[in-house]
């Protein structure tokens, strides 16, 4: 990718043109982030329809939150 990337700015191109030009004009995202509410299901409900509502196809949700990212010991796997 670095390799098309310096080759476009040689050339005045963006990689996309270099490579055959466009392929899509849409590309599907999903949300994330939007589920910050009261742990009960009508908040999440409620704040999901407002997402969908602007136009997101797809959520991603964390119901347990995020976990630090470390080594658990055998006393932690009970």
């Amino acid at each position: 990718m670095a390799c098309w990337d310096i080759i476009g700015k040689t050339v005045q191109l963006p990689v996309y043109q270099l490579i055959g030009g466009a392929y899509r004009n849409r590309i599907r995202a999903y949300a994330n982030g939007w589920y910050q509410v009261d742990r009960i299901p009508e908040a999440f409900a409620e704040k999901a329809k407002a997402v969908v509502e602007k136009g997101y196809t797809a959520l991603r949700i964390v119901l347990l939150g995020y976990v630090r990212r470390r080594w658990l010991g055998k006393a932690e796997f009970g």
